[in-house]
């Protein structure tokens, strides 16, 4: 049963970190192709942070922001919220964008553009590893 058990975080963890790769991979490859721009915060619209026991949660800032491309401006909010309000009315902020869907930005940032496969990789890294060392003193490897 430790074996099955075992096995199966091994498995969990090495989908984990073949996610992280690839989400990591596939950012990489947006950033050689976006464009990067100034988005100008034109509004933090206040949203509840919805808590699932009772669906009520803590008000946040969500930004707005605005950006021009080719003449036209589009606006987008990130799934970013904080509280205090991340960005100041009027502050530019660094995003980027891929020119072949220009209404999809994204704000420059580590964790904004990063996040993800660092999830994956934390959860991921200690599970392959832990496992894989019991099965290598299983097997009598180590």
């Amino acid at each position: 049963m430790t074996d099955l058990i075992n096995g199966f975080i091994f498995i969990l963890g090495l989908g984990l970190l073949v996610a992280s790769i690839f989400l990591f991979l596939r950012t990489q490859k947006f950033m050689q192709s976006a464009i990067r721009t100034d988005a100008i915060l034109i509004e933090n619209k206040m949203v509840q942070a919805s808590d699932r026991d009772n669906k009520s949660g803590s008000w946040m800032y969500q930004p707005v922001l605005e950006y021009e491309v080719n003449g036209k401006k589009l606006t987008f909010s990130p799934n970013v919220k904080s509280n205090p309000p991340q960005y100041n009315l009027n502050e530019r902020v660094p995003v980027m964008y891929d020119p072949n869907v220009p209404d999809k930005a994204q704000i420059i940032g580590y964790y904004h553009l990063f996040l993800g496969s660092i999830i994956c990789m934390v959860f991921g890294l200690p599970m392959f590893v832990t496992t894989l060392g019991y099965f290598l003193f299983k097997f009598g490897v180590i």
